[in-house]
């Protein structure tokens, strides 16, 4: 079982790689926008938790107010991260009511790593 005290934690998906495996899952505390964290266990019982994965992306970027769920591969050496990105609604927002900001602008990117920590 895994828990990050004093945060909401959703969306888990996992990759092992040297028999390690890597936990990435969404996460926040009140007051701070969803982001990508971390964790990584030897026998999945014991978790360590190690620096977050993705934050939001700065200020009118495609993923600047939330991101979302997300998988892991490794390809050509690489480690691939395809993840939910949301920008508060544009011109272009079919949402005008506040209730739905997080139906807004939705988008797919591909965020990626060498080492699985640094993406």
């Amino acid at each position: 079982m895994f828990a990050h005290e004093n945060h909401s934690i959703w969306d888990a998906w996992f990759i092992v790689e040297n028999d390690e495996a890597h936990m990435f899952y969404l996460t926040h505390s009140p007051g701070e926008f969803p982001h990508v964290a971390h964790a990584v266990s030897s026998d999945l019982h014991q978790w360590q938790r190690v620096e977050p994965a993705l934050y939001p992306g700065a200020a009118g970027e495609w993923d600047d107010t939330r991101l979302g769920a997300g998988s892991v591969f490794k390809w050509d050496g690489r480690y691939w991260m395809g993840y939910t990105g949301c920008e508060p609604g544009r011109d272009e927002d079919v949402y005008a009511d506040p209730e739905y900001h997080q139906y807004r602008t939705q988008r797919v990117g591909i965020a990626v790593s060498d080492n699985l920590h640094d993406w």
